[in-house]
């Protein structure tokens, strides 16, 4: 199955407030992706700063769609802060409690 692809996360944003908004188009490119690619490379290199909702809309709304599995062999978020790394791990670990609760009976 495919090769590996580079996003640069900063080549890719028109916006640089890092909002939901301007990660929408990056997310829609990474799914874009998703069948042909290997390995999806998401390269931070020169964002000094993420916010939550920018990293939930570009990596953490994957998991709502694709298994734990799928996601962590086929993402590979490189030359993101150690901090902004333990954001994503918190934000990976909520929506994957909320795909859980979603699939659960009532």
């Amino acid at each position: 199955m495919g090769t590996t692809i580079t996003i640069n996360i900063r080549a890719n944003l028109t916006d640089l407030t890092l909002s939901r908004e301007a990660a929408s188009p990056i997310r829609r490119e990474i799914e874009a992706n998703w069948i042909t690619a290997k390995r999806i490379l998401l390269d931070f290199s020169d964002i000094q700063f993420v916010s939550v909702s920018f990293l939930d809309e570009i990596i953490g709304k994957l998991f709502l769609h694709y298994s734990m599995e799928e996601v962590m062999e086929k993402i590979a978020p490189i030359n993101l802060e150690r901090e902004d790394l333990i954001l994503l791990g918190n934000i990976v670990n909520s929506r994957i409690r909320q795909r859980k609760q979603a699939v659960q009976p009532a």
